[in-house]
Protein backbone atom coordinates (compact mmCIF):
# COMPACT_ATOMS: atom_id res chain seq x y z
CA UNK A 1 0.00 0.00 0.00
CA UNK A 2 2.74 2.69 0.59
CA UNK A 3 4.38 1.43 -2.39
CA UNK A 4 1.34 2.22 -4.33
CA UNK A 5 1.39 6.07 -2.54
CA UNK A 6 4.66 6.17 -3.53
CA UNK A 7 4.15 6.12 -7.24
CA UNK A 8 2.12 8.92 -6.84
CA UNK A 9 3.68 11.40 -4.86
CA UNK A 10 1.71 10.35 -1.58
CA UNK A 11 2.27 9.18 1.96
CA UNK A 12 -0.11 8.20 4.49
CA UNK A 13 0.16 11.42 5.85
CA UNK A 14 -1.86 12.70 2.82
CA UNK A 15 -5.07 10.95 3.84
CA UNK A 16 -4.81 11.08 7.74
CA UNK A 17 -4.50 15.20 8.23
CA UNK A 18 -7.44 16.25 5.96
CA UNK A 19 -9.76 13.52 8.00
CA UNK A 20 -8.49 14.21 11.46
CA UNK A 21 -9.13 18.01 10.39
CA UNK A 22 -12.65 17.15 9.54
CA UNK A 23 -13.47 15.64 12.56
CA UNK A 24 -11.63 18.18 14.60
CA UNK A 25 -14.23 20.83 12.75
CA UNK A 26 -17.29 18.77 13.02
CA UNK A 27 -16.21 18.02 16.70
CA UNK A 28 -16.05 22.42 17.52
CA UNK A 29 -18.83 22.87 15.31
CA UNK A 30 -20.74 20.80 17.42
CA UNK A 31 -19.16 22.15 20.59
CA UNK A 32 -19.79 25.56 19.78
CA UNK A 33 -23.78 24.88 18.88
CA UNK A 34 -24.66 22.71 21.88
CA UNK A 35 -23.19 25.56 23.78
CA UNK A 36 -24.79 28.49 22.55
CA UNK A 37 -28.35 26.80 21.20
CA UNK A 38 -28.42 23.66 23.59
CA UNK A 39 -28.56 20.25 23.71
CA UNK A 40 -29.14 18.81 20.02
CA UNK A 41 -28.41 22.09 17.95
CA UNK A 42 -26.72 20.47 15.67
CA UNK A 43 -28.71 18.35 14.64
CA UNK A 44 -31.85 20.89 14.89
CA UNK A 45 -29.89 23.80 13.01
CA UNK A 46 -27.17 22.61 10.31
CA UNK A 47 -27.62 18.54 9.77
CA UNK A 48 -29.12 18.32 6.12
CA UNK A 49 -30.34 14.90 6.82
CA UNK A 50 -32.75 16.34 9.37
CA UNK A 51 -34.47 18.88 6.95
CA UNK A 52 -35.09 16.32 4.82
CA UNK A 53 -36.44 13.27 6.52
CA UNK A 54 -38.70 15.47 8.83
CA UNK A 55 -41.45 15.14 6.77
CA UNK A 56 -41.87 11.89 7.57
CA UNK A 57 -41.83 11.72 10.63
CA UNK A 58 -46.05 13.07 11.50
CA UNK A 59 -47.53 10.98 8.49
CA UNK A 60 -48.93 7.73 10.62
CA UNK A 61 -51.65 8.69 12.34
CA UNK A 62 -51.33 6.22 14.61
CA UNK A 63 -48.24 7.96 15.78
CA UNK A 64 -48.18 8.83 19.66
CA UNK A 65 -47.70 12.26 20.36
CA UNK A 66 -47.00 14.10 23.59
CA UNK A 67 -50.85 15.23 24.32
CA UNK A 68 -52.47 17.30 26.64
CA UNK A 69 -54.53 15.38 29.19
CA UNK A 70 -55.96 18.22 31.66
CA UNK A 71 -55.80 22.14 31.56
CA UNK A 72 -52.22 24.10 30.85
CA UNK A 73 -51.71 26.74 33.23
CA UNK A 74 -49.24 28.18 31.15
CA UNK A 75 -46.00 28.53 33.14
CA UNK A 76 -44.42 26.82 30.29
CA UNK A 77 -42.25 25.01 32.49
CA UNK A 78 -42.08 22.49 29.36
CA UNK A 79 -40.91 24.32 27.15
CA UNK A 80 -38.09 25.86 29.27
CA UNK A 81 -36.72 22.64 30.17
CA UNK A 82 -37.46 20.48 26.45
CA UNK A 83 -33.56 19.56 25.80
CA UNK A 84 -34.45 20.21 21.57
CA UNK A 85 -35.36 23.51 22.08
CA UNK A 86 -39.54 23.22 21.40
CA UNK A 87 -41.56 25.58 22.87
CA UNK A 88 -44.10 22.83 23.63
CA UNK A 89 -46.57 25.07 25.26
CA UNK A 90 -47.36 26.89 22.61
CA UNK A 91 -47.76 23.79 20.26
CA UNK A 92 -50.44 22.45 22.68
CA UNK A 93 -52.14 25.58 22.57
CA UNK A 94 -52.02 26.24 18.33
CA UNK A 95 -52.02 22.36 17.16
CA UNK A 96 -55.21 21.22 18.96
CA UNK A 97 -53.51 19.98 22.20
CA UNK A 98 -50.66 17.79 20.75
CA UNK A 99 -46.89 18.38 19.89
CA UNK A 100 -46.68 17.77 16.48
CA UNK A 101 -43.13 19.25 16.01
CA UNK A 102 -40.73 16.79 14.08
CA UNK A 103 -37.86 17.34 16.51
CA UNK A 104 -39.28 15.79 19.54
CA UNK A 105 -37.19 13.18 20.63
CA UNK A 106 -39.67 11.80 23.60
CA UNK A 107 -37.55 12.38 26.16
CA UNK A 108 -40.53 13.19 28.42
CA UNK A 109 -38.54 15.91 30.07
CA UNK A 110 -41.81 17.89 29.22
CA UNK A 111 -43.73 15.31 31.42
CA UNK A 112 -41.84 14.63 34.10
CA UNK A 113 -41.62 18.82 34.79
CA UNK A 114 -44.82 19.65 34.58
CA UNK A 115 -46.38 19.87 38.17
CA UNK A 116 -49.71 19.69 37.01
CA UNK A 117 -49.91 16.43 35.28
CA UNK A 118 -50.99 17.90 32.22
CA UNK A 119 -49.18 16.18 29.13
CA UNK A 120 -48.54 12.36 28.73
CA UNK A 121 -47.38 10.31 25.62
CA UNK A 122 -50.37 9.17 24.04
CA UNK A 123 -52.26 8.75 20.79
CA UNK A 124 -56.19 9.62 22.18
CA UNK A 125 -57.73 12.85 20.51
CA UNK A 126 -56.46 15.94 23.63
CA UNK A 127 -58.53 17.26 26.17
CA UNK A 128 -60.01 20.56 25.90
CA UNK A 129 -58.37 23.46 27.14
CA UNK A 130 -61.81 24.87 29.33
CA UNK A 131 -59.59 27.61 31.57
CA UNK A 132 -58.32 30.49 29.83
CA UNK A 133 -54.58 31.47 29.69
CA UNK A 134 -52.35 33.90 28.03
CA UNK A 135 -52.16 34.10 24.11
CA UNK A 136 -49.28 32.15 22.73
CA UNK A 137 -47.72 33.59 19.45
CA UNK A 138 -47.52 31.32 16.62
CA UNK A 139 -43.87 32.07 16.16
CA UNK A 140 -40.90 30.54 17.44
CA UNK A 141 -38.80 32.03 20.47
CA UNK A 142 -36.72 33.60 18.43
CA UNK A 143 -35.55 35.79 21.42
CA UNK A 144 -33.96 32.90 22.86
CA UNK A 145 -30.88 31.15 20.84
CA UNK A 146 -32.52 28.27 22.87
CA UNK A 147 -35.12 28.18 21.35
CA UNK A 148 -34.37 28.67 17.76
CA UNK A 149 -36.34 26.35 15.32
CA UNK A 150 -35.51 25.36 11.71
CA UNK A 151 -38.56 23.75 10.90
CA UNK A 152 -41.47 25.11 11.96
CA UNK A 153 -44.32 22.10 11.70
CA UNK A 154 -46.79 22.47 9.24
CA UNK A 155 -49.77 19.75 7.98
CA UNK A 156 -47.87 16.70 6.28
CA UNK A 157 -49.77 17.54 2.61
CA UNK A 158 -47.55 19.98 3.11
CA UNK A 159 -44.15 18.31 4.32
CA UNK A 160 -44.71 15.70 1.10
CA UNK A 161 -44.86 18.88 -1.34
CA UNK A 162 -41.90 20.61 0.20
CA UNK A 163 -39.80 17.30 -0.13
CA UNK A 164 -41.25 17.09 -3.55
CA UNK A 165 -39.72 20.65 -4.76
CA UNK A 166 -36.70 19.76 -2.79
CA UNK A 167 -36.09 16.79 -4.96
CA UNK A 168 -36.49 18.69 -8.50
CA UNK A 169 -34.23 21.64 -6.97
CA UNK A 170 -31.94 19.33 -5.70
CA UNK A 171 -32.08 17.66 -9.07
CA UNK A 172 -31.77 20.78 -10.66
CA UNK A 173 -28.56 22.05 -8.80
CA UNK A 174 -26.86 18.92 -9.19
CA UNK A 175 -26.15 19.42 -12.80
CA UNK A 176 -22.95 21.38 -10.63
CA UNK A 177 -21.72 18.38 -9.14
CA UNK A 178 -23.26 15.61 -6.67
CA UNK A 179 -22.62 17.87 -3.95
CA UNK A 180 -24.73 20.49 -4.99
CA UNK A 181 -28.14 18.09 -4.95
CA UNK A 182 -27.69 18.77 -1.11
CA UNK A 183 -27.50 22.39 -1.62
CA UNK A 184 -30.36 22.70 -4.03
CA UNK A 185 -32.51 20.37 -1.99
CA UNK A 186 -31.80 21.44 1.11
CA UNK A 187 -32.38 25.25 0.09
CA UNK A 188 -35.55 24.52 -1.71
CA UNK A 189 -36.53 22.97 0.77
CA UNK A 190 -36.57 25.62 3.59
CA UNK A 191 -37.39 28.18 0.78
CA UNK A 192 -40.83 26.69 0.15
CA UNK A 193 -41.50 26.06 3.42
CA UNK A 194 -41.36 29.45 4.11
CA UNK A 195 -43.38 30.76 1.36
CA UNK A 196 -46.03 28.05 2.65
CA UNK A 197 -46.01 29.60 5.97
CA UNK A 198 -46.28 33.75 4.70
CA UNK A 199 -49.59 32.50 2.34
CA UNK A 200 -50.99 30.85 5.51
CA UNK A 201 -50.62 34.13 7.47
CA UNK A 202 -51.13 36.37 4.70
CA UNK A 203 -54.96 34.14 4.37
CA UNK A 204 -55.55 34.02 8.25
CA UNK A 205 -55.17 37.99 8.48
CA UNK A 206 -57.48 38.56 5.65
Amino acid sequence: FNMQLATHGLTILDFIIPFAAGIFIVFVMTFVFNYFYGQGAFCRIMCPYAVLLAPFMNLSPWQKKITRISNCTGCRACSKNCPQGIDVSREIYHYNGKVINRECIKCYQCIDVCSYQTLTDARQKASSQTKPISVYEKTPWLNSRRHLQVIEPLHPIYDVISLIFAIVCGSITSRLGGFWFYVGAIGGYIIFRKLICFCLSEEGQS
